[in-house]
This record gives C-alpha cells, structure tokens and sequence, in this order.
C-alpha cells in the first residue's frame, strides 16, 4: 500500500511500539561528529538551519515523542481501483484510536482500545469480505461493534491502514536519498519539505515538517499512493470501548482459500 516512500515503514500486526522506531536520536548524531540537537527545538528555533544529519534526528524524535494527533488519509491500496480513506485521532501513549475508514463503498467505524480493536460496518461489508465462516453471520454483525483482537492476522488490511496515520511509524526508517525542496505554505504554515525519488520515472515522495519549532510533519504526499494529513497536535483524545450492547465478539472465520475483496 502507502508508505513505501521516504521512509520505509515497518508495519506489523502490532507496531504502534516504537521501541525500534528511531533510526538516529540526538545522542547518535552528536557521536558522529554533527551537532546534538533537542529533541524538538523551541517554539521559535529554525529548522532550515539544520544539516540533513540534525534535522532528521529532530524530525524523528518529534515523531516518536507526540502524544496525540489527528490523521486524515486518501490512499490506494494495493488492489487495483480502490481508494481508501482515514480520519482517525490517535492516543500514542495508550497505543488508541478511533474515527472512521473507508474501503471503496464500505464505511468502517473503528475504535482501538489496548489489545482490542472494534469494527462497526455493514453486513454487506462483512459479505464481500470473504471472512466468516457462515455467511448467514453478516446480517447478525450489521452496524454491530465486533471485537478483534489487534494481532488476528485475517485483519492486517484494517490494521496495517490505521498504522500509516502513525507519525511514528512513518518517520521510523529514513531512506538514504532524501533531497530538501523549495520551501512551501500549508495552510499559513511555512513548511520544510524533505523528499525521495521514486524509481526513474521522475516521481518522487515529499514529506512537510513546520521550518520553525516542533518539527512534526503536518502532510505526507505520493503521487501513486496518495495523501496523509496530520493535525491537532496534542489535542486530547478519549477512546473508550462501545457499550456492550453495542458489540458482539468476532464469529468463527472462513479457511482464508480465496484472496480478500479489499
């Protein structure tokens, strides 16, 4: 899917750790010879005085160290003429989220609390995708909160989706051949804006990070997998499980023989 961009994501079943995530921190840098910086920086510090060296440690620690935010994507998935979306505000101390994501025609309302993430969508999304055992089932999880566990591999496409919206996890491998552009505006802020090459055809990954201050990145654009927003830093996030008799727990699952419809 998205991600395969500046940075090389790793995205797991459960990688909201970020225990392995910052490839260089301040300290690192600073025993290779190039300044140690703060993490972070003040309100008003100019990142655009930064050597390449710095100001990827800064964006890294800035990246890992966030709280909470917001993240809105519109991406391609890897099957052909689907487009999904995601507007979800995420609790990074408590591993949490919730908001709502989009497979093609199918609208899913996710809550992620610790270990358990719970799905609300139709019965026909449960239909197409392929999953359950008795197909009969769909009609009984209808608009229903189901429980999953984060780990079950069968929903790795759901997953994985919400983990691009990490922060963390995009900043978490930072490809050698990043180049700075010019300059630019996002919505009245003035932007830093680090990118890749994409293969040889011209193309190329562009990730936005504020010129002053916390270096957060505030947009991550690919031009064939699409877009990711983030905003609302540090906004408070409360993410509780649905009421219970709102969810129903997962039903036994088809034998996965055929590839899934999304």
């Amino acid at each position: 899917m998205v991600v395969g961009i500046l940075f090389a994501a790793g995205c797991g079943n459960d990688s909201t750790s970020t225990s392995n995530a910052i490839v260089g921190t301040p300290s690192a840098v600073g025993s290779t010879g190039a300044p140690t910086v703060s993490p972070v920086g003040d309100p008003g510090e100019d990142n655009t005085k930064l050597d390449d060296t710095a100001l990827k440690a800064r964006i890294q620690a800035a990246g890992t160290g966030i709280s909470t935010v917001r993240a809105v994507g519109d991406i391609r998935s890897s099957h052909p003429n689907t487009r999904i979306g995601f507007d979800l505000r995420y609790d990074h101390r408590r591993k949490n989220y919730v908001g709502s994501m989009t497979y093609g025609e199918h609208r899913l309302d996710l809550r992620r609390v610790g270990p358990d993430l719970y799905l609300k969508a139709t019965g026909n999304y449960w239909t197409a995708s392929g999953r359950l055992a008795d197909p009969n089932a769909a009609a009984l999880l209808h608009d229903k909160y189901v429980r999953i566990k984060v780990n079950n591999s069968r929903f790795e496409d759901v997953t994985e989706t919400a983990e691009y919206g990490n922060v963390a996890t995009v900043v978490s491998d930072w490809k050698s051949d990043t180049q700075r552009r010019s300059e630019e505006s996002l919505g009245g802020t003035r932007t830093i804006v680090v990118a890749v090459p994409n293969g040889d055809d011209g193309n190329e990954s562009r990730l936005y990070v504020p010129a002053t201050g916390n270096p957060v990145p505030v947009r991550l654009t690919d031009p064939e997998y699409g877009t990711i927003d983030w905003s609302d830093l540090g906004k408070p996030v409360d993410v509780t499980a649905p009421p219970a008799a709102d969810t129903v727990d997962l039903p036994p699952l088809a034998a996965e023989t055929r590839p899934r419809t999304h």
